[in-house]
């Protein structure tokens, strides 16, 4: 752009107290992308529901959109915040709307009917009424929910990830001071999960893989915080298996955890993309994970990583066992995957789907 050109000014929105979830750091990333040459990316706070409907809050939400300038709203999401988000900024008026659809009220395992049907109305009217959409996956894209309500819809749109070349950072030192830290030994096999620690994400499933074995020579890295994480400890504990493993809590230094580590598994019940998954195979990890949702979009059977289906315990156990078992297919299948993400999830090339997506709404 020219040097007296003024930059567009885009809302990014942020979910309070969201810092250890996927549309979080996306967001993130976009403000520290070269995006930012051309756009001013402004920081939307977006309160919880039951705040955000407050008469003061709604009020004071709204001037800060009028105030601010902004010509786009990039909000995340569906369900009530996304709804309402898009609800205020019509009220604000004078703004476009983008919204980044990342999960949706039927991947909700829990919850009452009638709690169903009010949330899906909100979310087909969000899709109906933003002047443009997109899923973060090919899987979200093709959601006959998309389909059927958003006629704006550009298709798939990848979130960014941490994107941190090999040349600034020597992942060797990062092995050796994480496991110094974390009190893990040169030779351990060290298996890490990250994410938040709730049922949704297959923790229960991962609980009973560590129950199903001695795992010598192995230890469990759990990164994030979540609901099930004291249920879950307490289990490992009764059954004796709680030194396989350590919790860390939230950590805001995942790339060098992940050198640190020789394996990734995830065993969610439901997942629109996996920012974990893309984050672990670049830093050449093979990954272990369930085949559902978007992952099957990051992780290639067999060659850099092993997909096995929900409920099926016998090959998540199989897979995981082999890669502790065989270093060198850690090795390949890391390989390979740092290969799929540097080629699939280009940082360049999504930077330029959402730079066409804003110019062709601004149009």
């Amino acid at each position: 752009m020219q040097k007296n050109e003024k930059k567009i000014k885009v809302l990014l929105t942020f979910q309070e107290e969201g810092q250890n979830g996927g549309p979080y750091h996306s967001h993130q990333r976009i403000l520290q992308s070269d995006l930012s040459k051309k756009y001013e990316f402004i920081p939307l706070n977006v309160p919880r529901f039951r705040k955000l409907i407050k008469p003061k809050e709604t009020i004071r939400f709204i001037k800060i959109i009028q105030n601010s300038g902004a010509r786009i709203l990039h909000f995340s999401g569906l369900q009530l915040e996304g709804f309402h988000v898009l609800f205020l900024s019509k009220i604000a008026g004078n703004i476009k709307s983008v919204c980044a659809v990342r999960g949706s009220v039927k991947d909700v395992i829990k919850m009452k009917e009638s709690h169903r049907k009010i949330m899906s109305a909100m979310e087909k009217w969000t899709l109906k009424h933003s002047d443009a959409c997109y899923g973060v996956s090919e899987y979200v894209a093709n959601w006959d929910l998309l389909k059927n309500n958003a006629s704006n819809c550009v298709g798939a749109i990848y979130n960014f990830f941490e994107y941190t070349p090999d040349g600034i950072t020597n992942c060797k030192d990062n092995r050796k001071r994480i496991r110094h830290e974390l009190g893990l030994g040169e030779n351990d096999i060290v298996i890490i999960s990250t994410g938040r620690i709730i049922k949704d994400k297959g923790y229960e499933v991962l609980l009973r893989l560590i129950l199903r074995d001695n795992w010598d020579n192995c230890k469990f890295v759990i990164v994030g915080n979540g609901n099930y994480k004291d249920e879950m400890y307490s289990e490992l504990v009764k059954n004796g298996k709680d030194r396989n493993v350590l919790f860390t809590g939230f950590r805001n230094d995942i790339p060098a955890l992940l050198d640190a580590s020789d394996i990734f598994v995830t065993c969610t019940l439901h997942e629109t993309l996996g920012n974990s998954v893309i984050e672990a195979s670049y830093h050449k990890l093979p990954v272990v994970a369930t085949n559902t949702g978007g992952i099957p979009e990051i992780v290639v059977h067999e060659e850099t990583g092993y997909l096995f289906n929900i409920n099926d315990d016998d090959a998540l156990y199989s897979y995981t066992k082999l890669l502790v078992q065989d270093s060198e297919k850690r090795r390949i299948l890391g390989s390979y995957g740092r290969v799929q993400i540097e080629n699939k999830f280009n940082k360049k090339h999504i930077e330029d789907q959402l730079d066409s997506l804003y110019t062709s709404i601004l149009k």
